[in-house]
């Protein structure tokens, strides 16, 4: 009866670790389809698979393609105004993923954004402020918005 019962525990434990592979191969297959269809953050995440090797075999230098193509993907998306994707399109310039790392470019973003009133780009210029990326009394501080003038 035991030798049942560990039996039957190993073979549903198969199934469900089978049954999480293929739901990982799935959600990467959507990924990757929506990816080749614009959409900048699918891009990001099959980057990331790639980078991380989770699921597959790691390859650092398809990630970065990928990385490459989502940022891409949210500059155009950011040149026809939509804010959000600004603001994460200036945090891969901020850090170079995807693309050159370029601080006074992403600065210029957030600077453009927080004057539009976007919270989120304005706690990232005082971030660039605090941790001397850029001077403190650079011109690009100076947001319009009452609350985050710093």
């Amino acid at each position: 009866m035991k030798i049942s019962f560990v039996i039957l525990l190993i073979v549903l434990f198969s199934f469900l670790k089978a049954d999480d592979n293929g739901f990982q191969k799935d959600t990467f297959d959507r990924q990757l389809k929506a990816c080749d269809e614009g959409e900048p953050f699918s891009c990001l995440r099959v980057g990331d698979a790639y980078y991380t090797g989770r699921g597959m075999a790691k390859d650092i230098s398809t990630a970065e393609d990928f990385y490459a193509k989502g940022a891409e993907l949210m500059k155009v998306k950011c040149d026809k105004g939509e804010t959000a994707y600004c603001t994460y399109y200036a945090g891969m310039l901020q850090v170079g993923k995807g693309v050159e790392k370029n601080v006074e470019k992403a600065y210029e973003i957030y600077h453009d954004l927080c004057n539009k009133m976007d919270c989120e780009s304005c706690g990232r210029l005082y971030y660039l402020s605090a941790n001397g990326y850029i001077p403190s009394d650079s011109p690009q501080l100076i947001c319009s918005e009452p609350f985050y003038i710093y």
